[in-house]
Protein backbone atom coordinates (compact mmCIF):
# COMPACT_ATOMS: atom_id res chain seq x y z
CA UNK A 1 0.00 0.00 0.00
CA UNK A 2 1.50 3.32 -0.84
CA UNK A 3 0.16 6.49 0.84
CA UNK A 4 0.56 10.12 -0.34
CA UNK A 5 -0.43 13.31 0.97
CA UNK A 6 -2.06 16.33 -0.92
CA UNK A 7 -2.87 14.68 -4.06
CA UNK A 8 -6.28 13.98 -4.02
CA UNK A 9 -8.00 14.34 -7.25
CA UNK A 10 -11.42 15.17 -8.56
CA UNK A 11 -11.90 12.00 -9.77
CA UNK A 12 -10.79 9.49 -6.81
CA UNK A 13 -12.38 11.90 -5.04
CA UNK A 14 -15.96 11.01 -6.35
CA UNK A 15 -14.87 7.56 -7.47
CA UNK A 16 -14.14 6.52 -4.05
CA UNK A 17 -17.33 8.34 -2.51
CA UNK A 18 -19.71 6.24 -5.18
CA UNK A 19 -17.21 3.11 -4.52
CA UNK A 20 -19.71 3.38 -0.99
CA UNK A 21 -22.97 4.41 -1.85
CA UNK A 22 -22.56 8.26 -1.08
CA UNK A 23 -23.26 10.66 -3.30
CA UNK A 24 -21.46 13.22 -5.13
CA UNK A 25 -21.97 17.15 -5.37
CA UNK A 26 -21.40 19.06 -8.49
CA UNK A 27 -17.89 19.05 -9.94
CA UNK A 28 -17.54 23.11 -9.35
CA UNK A 29 -18.21 22.46 -5.58
CA UNK A 30 -15.89 19.10 -5.09
CA UNK A 31 -13.29 20.87 -7.10
CA UNK A 32 -13.95 23.70 -4.15
CA UNK A 33 -13.51 21.97 -1.28
CA UNK A 34 -10.12 20.26 -2.33
CA UNK A 35 -8.73 23.29 -2.98
CA UNK A 36 -9.64 23.96 0.49
CA UNK A 37 -8.91 20.87 2.12
CA UNK A 38 -5.96 21.63 4.95
CA UNK A 39 -4.21 18.05 3.85
CA UNK A 40 -5.86 15.11 2.21
CA UNK A 41 -4.59 11.07 2.21
CA UNK A 42 -5.05 8.79 -0.43
CA UNK A 43 -4.19 5.07 0.02
CA UNK A 44 -2.84 3.30 -3.69
CA UNK A 45 -2.75 -0.02 -4.25
CA UNK A 46 -1.40 -1.29 -7.46
CA UNK A 47 -1.93 2.32 -8.35
CA UNK A 48 -5.12 2.46 -8.32
CA UNK A 49 -7.20 5.11 -5.14
CA UNK A 50 -8.51 2.47 -2.85
CA UNK A 51 -9.04 5.15 0.28
CA UNK A 52 -8.92 8.68 1.50
CA UNK A 53 -9.20 11.32 3.74
CA UNK A 54 -9.28 14.79 4.41
CA UNK A 55 -8.66 17.88 7.00
CA UNK A 56 -10.74 20.79 7.23
CA UNK A 57 -9.86 23.67 9.52
CA UNK A 58 -9.35 26.51 10.73
CA UNK A 59 -6.11 26.75 12.24
CA UNK A 60 -7.78 26.17 15.68
CA UNK A 61 -10.28 23.62 14.73
CA UNK A 62 -9.77 20.85 12.58
CA UNK A 63 -12.44 18.04 11.37
CA UNK A 64 -11.44 15.06 10.04
CA UNK A 65 -13.79 14.38 6.90
CA UNK A 66 -14.45 12.09 4.11
CA UNK A 67 -12.50 8.94 5.36
CA UNK A 68 -13.31 6.06 2.68
CA UNK A 69 -11.88 3.03 2.25
CA UNK A 70 -13.22 1.03 -0.73
CA UNK A 71 -15.65 -2.47 0.11
CA UNK A 72 -13.10 -4.69 -1.00
CA UNK A 73 -9.88 -3.11 0.71
CA UNK A 74 -11.92 -2.55 4.13
CA UNK A 75 -10.69 -4.57 6.98
CA UNK A 76 -7.03 -4.43 6.18
CA UNK A 77 -5.81 -1.35 8.53
CA UNK A 78 -6.01 1.22 5.16
CA UNK A 79 -8.98 3.48 7.41
CA UNK A 80 -7.25 3.70 10.20
CA UNK A 81 -3.72 4.16 8.72
CA UNK A 82 -4.99 7.11 6.85
CA UNK A 83 -6.81 8.73 10.25
CA UNK A 84 -2.64 8.21 12.33
CA UNK A 85 -1.63 10.35 8.80
CA UNK A 86 -4.17 13.11 9.43
CA UNK A 87 -3.80 13.12 13.49
CA UNK A 88 0.20 13.08 13.11
CA UNK A 89 -0.25 16.12 10.74
CA UNK A 90 -3.14 18.15 12.94
CA UNK A 91 -0.81 17.20 16.03
CA UNK A 92 2.68 18.73 13.98
CA UNK A 93 0.70 22.01 13.01
CA UNK A 94 -0.58 22.62 16.68
CA UNK A 95 3.38 22.15 18.04
CA UNK A 96 4.73 25.18 15.99
CA UNK A 97 1.79 27.48 17.06
CA UNK A 98 2.33 26.27 20.63
CA UNK A 99 -1.08 24.97 21.22
CA UNK A 100 -2.21 21.65 23.17
CA UNK A 101 -1.46 18.04 21.23
CA UNK A 102 -3.36 15.47 21.73
CA UNK A 103 -1.74 12.35 23.57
Amino acid sequence: MNYQENSLTYEEYCSLRESVGWKNFPKIQIQEILKRSLYTVVAYKNHQAVGMGRLIGDGLYYVIVDVVVRPDCQQMGIGSKIFEMIVEYVDSKRRLVGAPVSN
